[in-house]
């Protein structure tokens, strides 16, 4: 399976890395181009593979023969756009590879301590999850990422300016906005830890009437109506995703704060994941904000596991750790692919239009 194929080669370069302490560098450059290469077309040439495929398939060809107008609130407006410039659906797909795998990539290479790592976890969950599957959401992460550049720069307008292109392929990216005021600060564990507490116990309570109620004092209509056609979706409970998310939490304080890490975006990476928690728990009465929602800042993860790995010491420690990551990163792979074939949308066996034209 290619899905197998291409994690074990990032692990293997990885553990080679870590038993020759780093020493061959090229091979870990020639391996993360190659596997990055191979994500983008692996994204862009596949063939009835992955979450929604044929729902995008069907906006295509309604968007393509005007029944389908761009005002409709099942569809943000670059989406449209996008799907009335392409001259057929397969250059969407390819394009919205281009964009969501292609973006994140350079943002991995960019910022991530470990480009290896990051790669991983980035595969196995958002790729696998949203770049083969729910592209829009897919390309508003990648684009809210080049934010960060604008956030360490404490430049508002053109942070803003980012958020709102990216909101323009999927709403939920708006979530992002208030980590601009809380990128560069060292919060205390009494502050972190109790606000956690606070949103546990409203994670246990059906707020979705208020929320509602409070997103239409915006008077906003897209907005609103868009967070009450997501509050008629149920996904399922998202308590247990909520606790694993305050266990990586605590273990991401506890060590950026004994290793007095205090870097520039290490600490808007560790607050992103820090606000993911929040506002996971505040919307958990509606799971589909709650959890797919706050994605675009719970990617932020792949760059703190990074550099916790950067951190470490012993060789051994290094290794068990990125033991646990390919645990984790596995259960999150084959629950997805489980999950979309048991729902006929497909990731096994995977499919390209190269296999049409042979």
């Amino acid at each position: 399976m290619i899905y197998i194929f291409i994690l074990s080669v990032l692990v293997l370069l990885e553990v080679l890395n870590i038993l020759t302490e780093y020493k061959y560098k090229k091979i870990t450059r020639y391996g993360f181009v190659f596997v990055s290469l191979v994500m983008i077309l692996m994204a862009g040439i596949r063939d009835g593979v992955g979450y929604d495929f044929e729902s995008y398939n069907n906006i295509y060809k309604m968007i393509k023969s005007n029944t389908l107008k761009s005002a409709n609130i099942s569809v943000e407006p670059a989406y449209f756009l996008m799907n009335k410039i392409c001259f057929n659906f397969q250059s969407v797909i390819f394009l919205s590879a281009l964009i969501g795998v292609g973006i994140k990539i350079l943002m991995i290479n960019k910022y991530s301590d470990n480009k290896l790592i990051s790669l991983i976890m980035y595969f196995t969950g958002v790729f696998i999850m949203y770049d083969m599957g729910v592209i829009r959401q897919g390309m508003s992460i990648a684009i809210a990422l080049i934010s960060i550049q604008y956030i360490e720069e404490r430049n508002f307008v053109k942070f803003l300016f980012t958020i709102i292109i990216a909101s323009l392929f999927h709403i939920s990216i708006l979530v992002f906005i208030p980590l601009y005021f809380i990128s560069d600060q060292n919060f205390s564990r009494k502050f972190i830890y109790g606000t956690t507490i606070i949103v546990l116990i409203i994670s246990l309570f059906d707020i979705s009437g208020v929320i509602l109620r409070i997103i239409e004092t915006i008077k906003i209509p897209f907005i609103s109506s868009k967070i009450a056609y997501y509050a008629s979706y149920d996904t399922g409970n998202i308590t247990l995703s909520l606790i694993k998310r305050v266990v990586f939490l605590i273990g991401f304080v506890e060590f950026f704060k004994f290793n007095n890490i205090k870097d520039g975006h290490q600490m808007i990476f560790l607050n992103g994941y820090f606000l993911s928690v929040l506002i996971m728990g505040s919307f958990s009465s509606i799971d589909i904000l709650g959890s797919r929602g706050t994605m675009g800042l719970y990617f932020l993860q792949v760059f703190i596991f990074a550099t916790i790995l950067k951190y470490l010491n012993k060789k051994w420690i290094k290794l068990i750790l990125l033991s646990i990551v390919v645990l984790l990163s596995i259960n999150s792979m084959s629950t997805t692919i489980q999950d979309g074939d048991n729902s006929n949308q497909h990731y096994t066996p995977y499919k390209s239009i190269i296999e049409n034209l042979v």
